[in-house]
């Protein structure tokens, strides 16, 4: 048999290893520009508030955008905070740097390395995010450090370039990310609207919930008690270790001259099961704050949105069955990020106007007047309201009650 036909080993190899260059070279490419379309502008009007992906290229499409705004938290951010919507409120490039099931460390590292990428002028920190509990891990499966722009002591990452390249082009999970974004890309560009193609717009069905909102309906009116029990203890020990990646959060986000604004998430009271009255916690959480104002050149503001209003108690008063505020499973919908960022930052939108929703920068007002604020809205979850609090809530509801309509 000729030589020709005869076929070496290495010759095999040759042709094996040719095939591959050529298969990874092919992979590389479709990757590459389906990154390229993912992390578009335009394109972040419907792929900022998807799921699965965030860890990997959220940091690197924040770092390509610039954008001048970010939130920082796990999803109950992720979907408040439509980017679209919320850059037409505050009239500036937004970012939603949140992800799903962001722990506290994982939150502050996002910031670190969104700081030193970028032109942030203001960042938005949900509180309930930064909070450690005991039992949390430090960070989620897909999180990645090598992809961040600085190590955790703040020096720079000199392999960042490299990692950011193979997560894009060579990891297991682009191949996967790519096709959902682009699924998604397809869909809405062809005529399908992101209310129908993302979760964070899922509605919640309140009719299922019959016998709480009509509890909470005779508590609002009638101040009859709601069965939410007593204070849970507070501990000012597990407070400090809870609450260190949030001081770090505070100090990174100040030394950089950005401003900071905090705020406490809304939570519905017949979706959530919570712990009432938080008085302390958020009494402590103002005390963190308060003693890093004067380092904060570009400004620090504490919200809070977590209290009987007219948002965690819709349906409770208009009656309707479909919620406004809050998916399924009971996360924020974006229509609350947009009542919340006209708020913190006083800009027009559907939050100006409202009588009782968070409007109040807590930091401005003297401890002694911050715990007050907060004890007498936390009073609500035990049924105690005042005539003043219920008229209110009346007029915010009036306000607002075209706002998350169907369709939104």
């Amino acid at each position: 048999m000729s030589a020709d036909v005869m076929q070496t080993p290495a010759r095999h190899l040759r042709w094996i290893l040719a095939l591959a260059a050529v298969c990874w070279t092919v992979a590389i490419t479709i990757n590459a520009t389906a990154f390229f379309v993912i992390a578009a502008p335009e394109n972040q009007r419907v792929l900022q508030n998807n799921v699965g992906w965030e860890r990997t290229y959220k940091p690197m499409i924040h770092d390509r955008l610039k954008p001048e705004v970010a939130v920082f938290g796990a999803s109950w951010a992720r979907d408040a905070f439509d980017f679209e919507e919320t850059t037409q409120i505050l009239g500036r490039p937004f970012f939603n740097h949140a992800v799903s099931g962001g722990q506290a460390y994982e939150n502050r590292r996002f910031l670190q390395s969104a700081l030193t990428g970028g032109r942030l002028q203001a960042v938005m920190l949900n509180v309930d995010s930064f909070l450690r509990r005991s039992n949390q891990l430090q960070f989620q499966y897909g999180f990645n450090e090598g992809l961040l722009n600085v190590d955790p002591a703040g020096h720079t990452n000199s392999g960042v370039q490299a990692q950011r390249f193979f997560a894009a082009t060579l990891s297991g999970a682009a191949i996967g990310n790519n096709l959902s974004a682009l699924g998604i890309l397809r869909q809405f560009r062809g005529g399908k609207p992101k209310s129908e193609l993302l979760r964070a717009y899922d509605r919640h069905d309140f009719a299922a919930r019959a016998e709480r909102v009509a509890l909470w309906r005779r508590s609002v009116l009638e101040g009859a008690p709601t069965g939410e029990g007593q204070p849970a203890p507070f501990s000012q020990a597990d407070f400090d270790r809870a609450s260190e990646e949030l001081g770090r959060a505070v100090d990174i986000a100040c030394q950089a001259g950005v401003r900071v604004v905090a705020y406490w998430t809304p939570s519905h009271a017949a979706i959530v099961d919570r712990a009432i009255d938080q008085t302390e916690l958020k009494t402590a959480v103002w005390r963190l704050l308060a003693a890093r104002e004067s380092r904060c050149p570009g400004g620090l503001a504490l919200h809070d949105f977590n209290y009987p209003n007219l948002v965690s108690l819709e349906a409770v008063l208009d009656g309707a069955p479909q919620g406004r505020y809050f998916r399924t499973d009971g996360h924020p919908r974006p229509t609350v990020g947009e009542l919340m960022s006209s708020v913190m930052f006083q800009r027009p939108g559907p939050g100006a106007g409202l009588q009782d929703f968070g409007n109040a920068n807590l930091l401005s007002l003297s401890e002694a007047d911050a715990r007050a604020w907060t004890a007498r809205r936390e009073a609500r979850w035990r049924g105690t309201w005042t005539d003043e609090d219920r008229a209110q809530l009346r007029a915010d509801l009036g306000h607002t009650q075209t706002h998350g309509a169907p369709g939104r």
